[in-house]
């Protein structure tokens, strides 16, 4: 005989109107009650039917655009996409919340925000590989679309950058301006568990010997400090004439320190990012980019989550090109 809600009840010590309320979010309950319930609905083989079918037959009214919810704060880029995916869903009457959890529990976050229906589709920012939010929403059935890859087989809907092309655009453009000798300064992968990062990480290696450019790698955590130490007097580190980099943080330091020491960008360095946005108190873009338009990757993945919840099953996994935009910051080697 299939358990029923009252057997999860007993096994786990609540009462049956506790179980549903763990199920739906309806009411708050301590993580020590969902757990205990949740292992007992695993112990039992317990399926919830009257929640799947609630689940299974609600609309779609609001999508929830999720970064990583330990992230501290919304970074200038992902407001782009954030713009971009209201773009895209605008037109099917779907409302854009962007929440931001609390960070000792993410997991139960995610749980609560689906099951008292806060959120009713997602698109998920800040991909990790099999990320472990794509699998839950995959399981509760949840309308869900990648902004990243997360490698999974079998996995939702997604758009993501073509890394691989845009460190080589980058790379070219620097080349071309004479530059031999560049400091690559990425995200540190052991910190930043983004899949786009680890890639960027990857393909600046491949990419620069492929090139015939002279790399000096720093992977380094999101801090302006690391960018002044990466400059003296006479310019960058190690002969470096350029930096590439994914880390705004770090090359708004790297900026900000040339300034101080009466550098001139770009007669003395080039700075250049890659797939990220370097911007000053104003909302001013400071540095030439290689980089997708986050605002149309936004729409794009909208308007993807639209067509996912008109056909359920939809496999569709986009790549976009990056363009380069020149801000005036990147200019012919100086030559010493």
């Amino acid at each position: 005989m299939a358990a029923t809600r009252a057997d999860v009840a007993r096994r786990a010590g609540v009462s049956p109107s506790t179980v549903t309320y763990v199920l739906t979010g309806q009411r708050s309950t301590s993580q020590a009650t969902r757990e205990r319930v949740r292992q007992a609905i695993e112990e039992l083989g317990y399926q919830p039917n009257l929640l799947a079918s609630f689940l299974a037959s609600r609309s779609v009214r609001s999508v929830g655009v999720l970064l990583r919810m330990e992230r501290e704060s919304v970074e200038v880029g992902d407001l782009l996409y954030i713009d971009g995916v209201r773009a895209g869903v605008e037109g099917a009457g779907i409302q854009v919340v962007v929440p931001m959890g609390l960070r000792s529990r993410p997991q139960d976050n995610l749980h609560d925000l689906i099951r008292s229906r806060s959120i009713d589709s997602a698109i998920l920012m800040d991909v990790a590989i099999d990320d472990e939010r794509e699998a839950f929403l995959l399981q509760e059935g949840v309308p869900t679309v990648l902004i990243g890859t997360s490698g999974r087989p079998g996995g939702v809907p997604s758009i993501d950058a073509d890394f691989d092309q845009m460190a080589e655009l980058a790379m070219r453009h620097l080349a071309a301006l004479g530059h031999e000798r560049v400091l690559m300064v990425t995200r540190s992968p052991d910190i930043e568990t983004a899949r786009a990062y680890q890639v960027q990480h990857e393909a600046v290696r491949s990419v620069a010997v492929r090139v015939g450019l002279t790399g000096v790698y720093r992977a380094l955590p999101d801090n302006v400090i690391f960018g002044g130490q990466l400059v003296g007097p006479t310019g960058l580190v190690e002969g470096c004439t350029a930096v590439l980099s994914n880390n705004p943080a770090v090359l708004s330091g790297i900026l900000a320190a040339a300034q101080a020491l009466g550098l001139e960008v770009p007669r003395d360095l080039s700075a250049m990012s890659m797939g990220s946005l370097v911007s000053g108190g104003t909302g001013q873009l400071l540095a030439s980019a290689s980089d997708v338009d986050a605002y149309e990757m936004g729409r794009s993945a909208g308007d993807m989550l639209v067509r996912l919840i008109k056909e359920p099953g939809l496999d569709e996994h986009v790549s976009m090109p990056a363009t380069l935009i020149d801000r005036g910051t990147t200019g012919p080697a100086p030559r010493g």
